[in-house]
């Protein structure tokens, strides 16, 4: 099943469910036209069996991503051509290089 995924209500309710779960995987898309700094528009989620199109841009607040990132529950990530994360500091626990 595939989610989209745009008001913080449902991000929560995402997030309630991957909590629990060991291995994601992770995609993202970059806003790089008209800015100095890429803007991040589109987080991308799977657990294996569905994903969760995440519009970063309709969510003002981002601190959800961190709570989630940084919560005491271990996850593994795989993390696609993150690039953009470099200098993006919501989601600290993605290193990239």
């Amino acid at each position: 099943m595939i989610v989209w995924v745009d008001s913080k209500s449902s991000l929560l309710e995402t997030f309630d469910k991957l909590i629990e779960t060991s291995v994601i995987g992770l995609d993202t898309e970059f806003i790089r036209t008209n800015t100095f700094f890429p803007k991040l528009a589109l987080l991308q989620i799977s657990d294996g069996n569905d994903a969760w199109l995440i519009d970063v841009l309709s969510i003002n607040d981002l601190s959800v991503f961190s709570r989630f990132f940084e919560s005491s529950e271990k996850k593994i990530c795989f993390a696609f051509l993150c690039r953009g994360f470099r200098g993006f500091k919501t989601l600290p626990r993605i290193k990239v290089g």
